[in-house]
């Protein structure tokens, strides 16, 4: 799970990476940007347990990202909401 904050600092894994926000038009292209490397570690880590598939562990192909458009109004719907849920992280 990750969240990003009012300054967009990525949570993740333990990790946090910063997005500079002024190098996007609006939030909606660093929430696609952390998404996607969310998406990309849980490859990875599916990546590394294959040669272990033999064994019998039936590990789920994941779907290919879709892409989804938001507009201002849903955006700061969503900021709104993780500030609220958490505060701490401002």
């Amino acid at each position: 799970m990750f969240h990003l904050t009012k300054n967009y600092k990525r949570l993740d894994f333990g990790k946090i990476d910063l997005f500079i926000l002024n190098k996007y038009n609006n939030g909606t292209q660093v929430r696609r940007q952390a998404v996607g490397i969310c998406v990309q570690r849980i490859r990875s880590k599916i990546q590394r347990l294959k040669p272990f598939d033999a064994l019998g562990f039936n590990l789920p192909e994941l779907p290919e990202p879709q892409e989804y458009e938001l507009n201002k109004e849903e955006v700061d719907k969503m900021d709104k909401e993780l500030i609220e849920k958490y505060p701490s992280a401002e």
